[in-house]
């Protein structure tokens, strides 16, 4: 990405080392927990297609995982915002062979956690996402205990200086989930979390700025 030819590192390596580093965090979770998976809210690469090279290291580091993940195509993982293109994207090569899967309103995800269902669908970035109702809305009939949503969608927690987003304040009156992830607003927002319900924006895993909230945010990407 020639936006980041300033950076004095090596970006491709420092994007591998974070991939590795979320690998290792993976581990140390898995030794805590009987099931584990990975949910990215979109944008896994900055445009649809890589290079070959580059796109054969992400796959090796992903599969070092050794989990299931889950992923809401951002904008930058389609052409033309348009889901349409998905299978003509890189994104949509890892879909087709199982090394991603890829989460909709179509295709509702349920885990069984104890005695407990936990209901997970998508909605994926496009034209006119934060003008439609049901965005941030579960809308699978299928019952479940609890209904989580992930969307790569403008959510903030105040106002910008333009006119396509939503407000977490606004979403949190209306949903009907119990919980909301989001993506896209790289910053991301304070965790906000109540008796029954829970909204997070994990932020952007690259960075570009030099502050100090940034170096201190992980993975860092700092060690191999």
């Amino acid at each position: 990405d020639k936006r980041y030819a300033g950076r004095k590192d090596d970006f491709q390596q420092t994007q591998l080392n974070k991939l590795n580093e979320i690998g290792r965090i993976i581990k140390k979770e898995k030794e805590n927990v009987d099931e584990l998976i990975v949910l990215i809210n979109g944008d896994l690469f900055n445009t649809p297609r890589i290079g070959q090279l580059f796109l054969i290291k992400i796959i090796t580091a992903i599969k070092k995982w050794n989990t299931k993940v889950y992923i809401v195509p951002g904008n930058h993982d389609l052409y033309n915002d348009n889901i349409s293109t998905l299978y003509k994207t890189h994104l949509g090569l890892l879909s087709i062979f199982q090394m991603v899967e890829i989460l909709s309103k179509s295709s509702p995800v349920v885990f069984e956690i104890g005695p407990y269902k936990l209901g997970l669908q998508g909605k994926e970035y496009g034209i006119g996402i934060e003008n439609k109702e049901d965005t941030y809305m579960y809308t699978s009939e299928e019952e479940v205990d609890f209904k989580m949503i992930s969307v790569h969608g403008m959510l903030m927690d105040k106002e910008p200086p333009f006119d396509t987003f939503s407000l977490t304040k606004d979403i949190r009156k209306k949903t009907n989930a119990n919980i909301v992830t989001t993506g896209h607003y790289h910053p991301g927002f304070k965790d906000i979390i109540e008796e029954n319900f829970a909204m997070f924006n994990p932020k952007s895993m690259i960075r570009t700025k030099r502050i100090k909230a940034n170096l201190k945010r992980i993975p860092g990407g700092n060690n191999k």
